[in-house]
This record gives structure tokens, sequence and C-alpha cells, in this order.
């Protein structure tokens, strides 16, 4: 969750896990937008698996990006960035100085960093090594030192939230368990002993990852699924799919509803019983007091966005998808104001405009462009209602088109990219309901012919033909 309302997504961008290749991608979901950003890469150390993202908005505004090198002998347990401008600039990469051994380690962060309410202490939950565990590496000093604690937590992933009485509980989060269901751990030492005990959610294993934060009304917010990867659960779960838990006594006790538009795993639906997964799962709450919710495993990835009324009642079954993502908004009901930024030296950085709908939200309206220090434009596009609508241009320094979208009435969006430095079409593909369909086709460089094409059904490729290539293309050049 960023200052400004923004929310920044990280994930892994690769075909395995464990090689080195593996890099992270980011996207952006702008305050008052319905859509997305194109992902785009964000970090990627040339020759080291970068791994098992985490980030964390600080009381402060600070957005620190967390991750590990996890194939890489003898790395730190992991390395961070941090960001002071909701995270358009990032610093250079910063390792922990520990002073104490920092042994079994994996370089491996979860979703979960905790500052203590009431000492400072920072702490980043990551997996350790030897055990069914996870460890909270700690900090007194605002980061500038670091500490290995004693103890280890009940299971692998697990997801960890402060406690009023400043205790720390990690919730699982998979490879372990008590009579099937999920093991809970609480430390009133900062992490060096834990006391552990069985919870009322099922017990998580490979592909899995719970989620437990602290929501602005006090309460505990949990999710997970309530099968595992094989299709197990013990015997007093009767519900299948996902679950969504709340907790008004800190974590003794909970109250335990399904999980509304959830989806299987598409790749092997066969997984997890064949019912649906919220997979490695991370989750945030906006100052505007929505829950956002992120999946993994599901094709595609999936947001999740809900208030605590919704979380509070005990409603019917989940309605439709359609139904479930359509927008409520069909007019404002305040008036659309203008909104600009400059740089530091009053150049004008960008302007929007934007006012709250019938649905109660924030939603953008008009024109919307961003420009470069030296006052040309680089995105250029128009919002009705916080959706995109005719195009919206990306230009480089020099004025080229990088990419170009065009929304259209009948839901049909076309995205064209542009060879680097030049007005020359790199590739046109077709997109309906936010998925890949149709004909897609990459050109060349200079001539401009086809050099390759495939076609989409419901976002997987039915065929590809390759075409004789007009040139080779530069070392790094991908589509």
């Amino acid at each position: 969750m960023c200052p400004n309302g923004d929310l920044l997504y990280s994930i892994y961008s690769s075909y395995k896990e464990y090689d080195a290749e593996v890099g992270l991608a980011g996207a952006r979901l702008r305050k008052g937008c319905d859509q997305w950003e194109m992902p785009d890469i964000w970090l990627n150390g040339v020759g080291v698996n970068d791994h098992a993202p985490s980030m964390y908005t600080d009381d402060d505004g600070t957005i620190y990006h967390f991750w590990g090198w996890q194939m890489l002998d003898d790395a730190f347990p992991f390395q961070y960035v941090y960001s002071t401008d909701n995270g358009e600039t990032w610093s250079e990469v910063q390792f922990p100085l520990f002073t104490n051994k920092a042994e079994r380690v994996v370089k491996q962060p979860i979703n979960s960093c905790i500052r203590d309410k009431n000492d400072g202490t920072f702490y980043v939950a990551c997996d350790a090594a030897f055990t069914p565990g996870s460890v909270l590496w700690r900090s007194h000093d605002n980061m500038k030192t670091w500490e290995n604690p004693k103890g280890r937590t009940a299971g692998r992933h697990s997801t960890c939230v402060q406690l009023e009485d400043g205790s720390l509980l990690a919730m699982g989060g998979k490879n372990s368990d008590i009579d099937g269901y999920m093991p809970g751990a609480i430390s009133k030492d900062g992490g060096d002993t834990w006391e552990v005990f069985k919870t009322p959610f099922p017990m998580q294993f490979s592909g899995q990852r719970p989620s437990i934060i602290r929501l602005q009304s006090g309460r505990l917010f949990m999710c997970g699924d309530y099968q595992n990867k094989k299709g197990q659960k013990p015997a007093g779960i009767t519900e299948s799919g996902c679950y969504g838990a709340w907790s008004d006594d800190d974590g003794k006790t909970w109250n335990i509803k399904k999980m509304w538009g959830t989806q299987r795993q598409k790749k092997s639906p066969h997984e997890f019983g064949g019912q649906s997964t919220l997979g490695y799962s991370v989750c945030r709450q906006t100052e505007d007091g929505m829950i956002h919710l992120m999946t993994s495993n599901n094709r595609p990835l999936l947001h999740f966005e809900f208030n605590e009324a919704w979380l509070l009642n005990h409603d019917p079954e989940s309605p439709e998808d359609d139904v479930l993502m359509a927008s409520h908004a069909t007019e404002y009901v305040t008036d659309i104001e203008e909104h600009k930024e400059y740089y530091e030296d009053g150049t004008l950085k960008c302007q929007w405009s934007g006012a709250f709908a019938n649905d109660g939200r924030f939603l953008l309206e008009g024109d919307d462009i961003f420009y470069y220090p030296d006052g040309s434009v680089m995105t250029k596009g128009q919002f009705h209602l916080g959706q995109r609508i005719g195009e919206y241009v990306y230009y480089d320094t020099e004025g080229h088109k990088v990419f170009q979208w065009n929304h259209t009435k009948d839901g049909f969006d076309v995205l064209t990219t542009y060879w680097p430095g030049s007005d020359n079409i790199k590739s046109r593909s077709r997109f309906k309901d936010k998925k890949a369909e149709g004909l897609a086709q990459i050109f060349g460089r200079n001539k401009g012919n086809v050099t390759g094409e495939a076609v989409f059904k419901d976002g997987i490729m039915i065929s590809q033909k390759d075409l004789k290539k007009e040139e080779p293309s530069p070392i790094g050049e991908i589509f």
C-alpha cells in the first residue's frame, strides 16, 4: 500500500522457480483506477535467482521491498531496496549487517513484516532451514544492524502479526500440522522462544501460504485454503475452497466464512482436490478501509477487494464472476476536480481528474497526462468512471511510442508495441476481459513484415507459427 493510495505488486517472472533467469516483475494499481497497469521488470540481478518478494510500508511512508537470492551460495538471508516517493524511485540494494551469526538460513522472505508498536523493533519473516519453521530476523536500531533470534515458528511460510499485548503470533503456514490442523505459535520474547498450539484452520502444503493482518478496527483477518494441495483436510472441516476469517479477541477465537469468487489452479486443476486455492497469498488494507487480497496459482492471478462489512456479514452463496467483477459506478456524486503534481523545480509532472462515484469509490475521470522533466509527454490517456477509454500511449524521451493501448467499447483492447527508438511496430495483440484473445503478431524491425504469430483463446495460446525472421534481434529484446 503506497501513501498516495496506489497498490504495488511484486511477483516472480520466470519459467522455472530456481533458475538464475528468475526476476521480479512489478505492477501498479493506481488509486481511482479499475485496471492494473501493464507489468514490467522490477528487479532482475544478473546471474542470480531473485526470489520471494515481500513489501512493507512504514508509518513514515517509506516502502520497503525485501527479497532473497535463494540459489546463491553464502548469500545474505535477504536484501532490500526502499522508496520514499510511492515507488517511483528506489534506493540502491541494502544488505543486512548481523551482530550474531545468521545460520540455518533460507534466502526466502514470506509475506509479513512487523514494526513493534512499543519499542520500534523491526521483524522480517523468512523461511528457516533444517526444520518446518520460519524465523523473524529482527533489528532494534531501524535496520542498521540485525539479529538472528534463537527460536523458530511451527511451520514454513508462517504469516505473522503483533498482538495487543506486544507478543508475536505466527500462523502455520505449511508442511506441519497438529491432528491435521495448522499449528500456531506465540512468542513473548521477540522470537527467541515460541509456544505452539493447534488452530481451527486446516494444515497447508506446497503451493499454499496463508495471510494474516490486523485491520484498522483492531480485528485480525486471516485467509487460506480449506484443503491442502493433496486435497486433504481434517474430519472437522466440511467446507472446500478458500476461507476468510476474523477474530475480535486477538486470535483466541475465530469466525470463518467461505471466500467468494475463488478459482481452481488452472495448470493442474486436479490439485487441491479440484477445489479453489489462494495459492501463495498476500493481504493488505488501504487507508480507505478496503481489504485487498492477492492470489497466485490461478490464471489469471486474482485480486479481491472487500470491506469489513462484507467480512462480518453471513452472506448467501457467491454471485457469478460477471457480477463480482462488474463496476456498480454509474455517475459521480461529487464535483470532478483536477489534480496536479510538480517536479522539485516547479515543472509540471502530471495532471489528472477524479471524483467520488455513487458506489462510494473515488474514480479517475477525463484526461490523464504524465510529463518528463523537460516538459515532453511521457504518457497520455483518458478515463471514464475509473476505466481507461480510447487511446493510452507511452512515449520515450525522444517522442517515439513505446506502446499504445486502444480500448474499445465492445470490450476488446488492442496492445501495440514499438521497436525502441523508432515508430516501427514490434508487436500487436488483442485482449478480451483482460485475457489474450485472437491473433497476436510480431513484426520485423525495419521491413515491418510478420516474423511470428500465435492465436490465443481465453488467455491460452492454442497455436503458434514461427516465420522467417527479417534479421537477428538484439540480445535482451523479448516479446
